[in-house]
């Protein structure tokens, strides 16, 4: 797909059909809070995953499933040198580097100081053109400071007292993390 000539996506294609879906910025950031939100069962999540689509729900609830996960992810446009926020970093950490619900100050400021658009009062932006001007974004924006300084690897800064710096913001940057119970430490290594 090329977002300069073809028309935004409505729709995902699941088992061969097409299916309408809400393309919203709003919708797919609270896609993405559902999928993260440690609190709710995975059956339940995927009854309100559902909720995605606008008319006709696709009778294969994990093939459907799939299909909007590749479009949260934007997959089917090319992207050269910027990688997907929400994805992990290649040496396999987990760490988050975006939370759209603790950034949320920081976007919606990046948005206004760059292109003049109020993401509290756009109700119609869709979820694609958002990525797209999100991706964009200047490296110099605290949104994208934010998120670089999350990435940084402090342990192979050889100065100790810059490590000590990296590691003190990245600490007052966090994103929080629920307290993980026994239980899900224990399935964490099996």
């Amino acid at each position: 797909m090329n977002l300069l000539t073809d028309k935004l996506p409505s729709a995902v294609l699941v088992d061969g059909k097409n299916y309408a879906v809400f393309t919203d910025f709003q919708s797919w950031i609270s896609f993405f809070e559902l999928i993260e939100n440690r609190d709710i069962e995975d059956d339940l999540k995927m009854i309100l995953a559902m909720k995605m689509f606008k008319d006709e729900v696709p009778p294969d609830k994990s093939a459907a499933l799939c299909s909007l996960y590749n479009f949260a992810a934007c997959r089917d446009v090319p992207r050269a040198g910027k990688q997907n926020p929400e994805a992990p970093e290649e040496s396999g950490t987990k760490k988050p580097c975006l939370s759209w619900l603790y950034d949320a100050p920081f976007v919606i400021g990046a948005f206004k100081s760059v292109y003049d658009i109020d993401l509290i009062e756009s109700t119609d932006l869709h979820w694609y053109k958002f990525f797209a001007l999100f991706m964009a974004l200047p490296d110099d924006t605290p949104i994208k400071q934010r998120m670089s300084l999350r990435q940084t690897r402090a342990g192979e800064i050889k100065d100790k007292e810059r490590r000590r710096q990296i590691r003190a913001a990245q600490r007052a940057i966090a994103i929080p993390c629920p307290v993980m119970t026994a239980e899900q430490i224990g399935e964490a290594f099996m």
